[in-house]
């Protein structure tokens, strides 16, 4: 597809305009993997679980740990150096975008910096526009 591109921009643009002006698309683009996932309660009540639709996060070019499983996302390095720290956050950035291009969001709530070890310098990150709580 990516040595596709330039040929395939022009025409797909013109389908997803249609698709956009006419308010309709292909019945199988309605279909969805959609799982039940548990979040809290007991197991045997319905209302205790949401329906995730399972998403991709494009992880290429992420030099930090990603782990990814339903709708949660979790990114972690070593950060040491201030290189360490410098690549973690690109990172974030790089979350932070392919989160706006999609029109996707990451409840800010729940994100946060988690630091190891003794005497350890509280690290300052943020995702997107929003500073993340350190504990």
């Amino acid at each position: 597809m990516r040595d596709l591109v330039d040929e395939l921009v022009k025409p797909l643009s013109i389908i997803y305009q249609q698709f956009w002006l006419t308010g309709e698309v292909p019945e199988d683009w309605k279909l969805t993997s959609v799982s039940p996932i548990h979040k809290k309660g007991g197991k045997e009540d319905p209302g205790n679980y949401r329906p995730v639709s399972l998403t991709s996060v494009l992880d290429e070019g992420i030099e930090s740990f990603i782990s990814k499983f339903a709708d949660d996302t979790m990114l972690g390095a070593c950060v040491d150096r201030l290189e360490d720290r410098r690549a973690l956050q690109k990172d974030l950035e790089w979350l932070g975008r392919w989160a706006e291009s999609n029109k996707m969001k990451f409840n800010e709530s729940k994100c946060g910096v988690l630091n190891f070890g003794h005497n350890n310098p509280l690290q300052c990150s943020r995702l997107g526009t929003v500073w993340l709580d350190s504990a």
